[in-house]
């Protein structure tokens, strides 16, 4: 290319490193300079538009062969192209994005209020009813808390053994894939044994991995082609996110990465109609919000479609929901360690309620005389004076309980035994 065919653009851009390369001696620090000076001059044609990316190659090109006649092309070529790869690698997000065709009609797919108010779409499809939904669901806790029983019951389940899950509710049916990353053959043989029994026949619908390849690694394009190659594709777990989230890389933020891992799984989700349950940790730290301890930022929960926190407490465990489809709850669950599975009790303030008025009447109960709310408050365990007040209040109300005095409770109808008993006239 001669020097008159060049842009002023062109000469400004690749000037320098000419120049540059003068001053540098030994044919390997050359060749490094030189990689280093095309990284520069690619990154100064990405902000200019008017470059032409092909002729910068070219002239970049007859720049090395001058400069370097003794180097075989190949290794010229390749100095070339990787500093092509550093220069995008360094992009800004929004330089780095393709630009929009010529063509593109930002138009294209729009619809008005009026017209979306005629359209009609298929009802959200729920795995769990009420609890997990199609689209990318997170489930966080605590090491060792029960995650992984409760995701591999509802793999069971969804994949054709029938019956219910959870206690009493009824999964869709259809294909399963399972990837338990944390376990072996081994383990998930002795945990499906100890779920079914050994009598049980096993379901040939669920697909069980414990190796899978990181989702920037080609993972998410293989749980694509998983979907596309089975017949009725309904649940894919994700045991633990850990295992196949991309590694950090580069100067994004921490809310961008987190929400970079599960993008893709959200959208491969919502393009298939099915659900995507990925099993995450809790980090350290309490709040009084059980969403905010999800390991990670928001950018994490903010992608998830529906997110649930299975969490300990001193009133026993619950299993809180929320998400964009689903109503948020607390419900109370707990584990049986004789079959392995999990089961709801119901909503966990009702529960609650129930379990701390039994403890107001077990201990009332092994009382003979009233007691005061200080008395019940440590022999019932509740949690403070003041909530003992208040269930106090309630339970009389409702006729549990009576006050013969202020500040005394005991059982309905006790106050009049007691007083019968000392009358000589009964």
């Amino acid at each position: 290319m001669e020097e008159a065919a060049w842009t002023q653009a062109e000469s400004d851009i690749v000037a320098p490193l000419a120049r540059s390369l003068s001053r540098v001696k030994g044919n390997l620090q050359r060749l490094q300079h030189f990689r280093v000076g095309a990284t520069k001059a690619f990154r100064a044609a990405n902000k200019d538009l008017s470059v032409d990316p092909q002729r910068l190659i070219d002239r970049l090109h007859n720049l090395a062969e001058s400069d370097f006649p003794d180097t075989d092309q190949n290794v010229l070529q390749e100095a070339i192209a990787a500093a092509s790869r550093d220069a995008e690698d360094t992009l800004p997000r929004t330089e780095s994005q393709p630009q929009k065709p010529s063509d593109y009609d930002w138009r294209e797919g729009t619809i008005s209020a009026a017209d979306l108010r005629h359209q009609s779409f298929k009802p959200v499809q729920f795995i769990v009813k009420h609890i997990f939904a199609e689209g990318l669901n997170i489930l966080a806790s605590k090491p060792k808390v029960g995650k992984s029983w409760m995701a591999l019951d509802i793999a069971l389940t969804v994949a054709g053994i029938g019956g219910s899950v959870l206690g009493d509710y009824h999964p869709a049916a259809g294909d399963v894939l399972g990837l338990f990353l944390e376990d072996n053959k081994r383990r998930m043989k002795t945990r499906i044994e100890k779920l079914l029994g050994p009598h049980d026949e096993w379901p040939d619908r669920l697909t069980i991995k414990n190796e899978w390849r990181r989702l920037d690694e080609g993972g998410l394009g293989d749980i694509e082609e998983w979907c596309r190659e089975s017949e009725n594709p309904k649940l894919v777990i994700v045991d633990t996110l850990a295992r196949v989230r991309p590694a950090t890389k580069g100067k994004a933020s921490a809310y961008e990465q987190d929400t970079a891992a599960l993008a893709g799984l959200q959208k491969l989700a919502l393009d298939f109609g099915i659900c995507i349950l990925v099993l995450h940790h809790q980090r350290k730290m309490e709040s009084e919000d059980p969403f905010d301890t999800v390991s990670g930022t928001l950018g994490l929960t903010g992608v998830a479609d529906v997110l649930a926190v299975l969490a300990r407490q001193t009133t026993g465990v619950a299993l809180h929901v929320t998400g964009r489809d689903v109503e948020q709850a607390e419900l109370a669950v707990t584990f049986n360690r004789e079959i392995c599975r999990w089961e709801v009790l119901g909503s966990g303030p009702e529960v609650r309620r129930s379990d701390e008025r039994k403890r107001i009447i077990d201990a009332l109960a092994k009382s003979k005389e009233p007691m005061s709310v200080k008395e019940i408050f440590l022999a019932a365990g509740m949690k403070t004076q003041m909530a003992t007040e208040r269930t106090l209040g309630r339970m009389v109300q409702a006729g549990e309980i009576e006050r013969p005095r202020r500040g005394f409770y005991t059982l309905s109808g006790l106050s009049e035994r007691s007083e019968a008993k000392g009358c000589p006239n009964v």
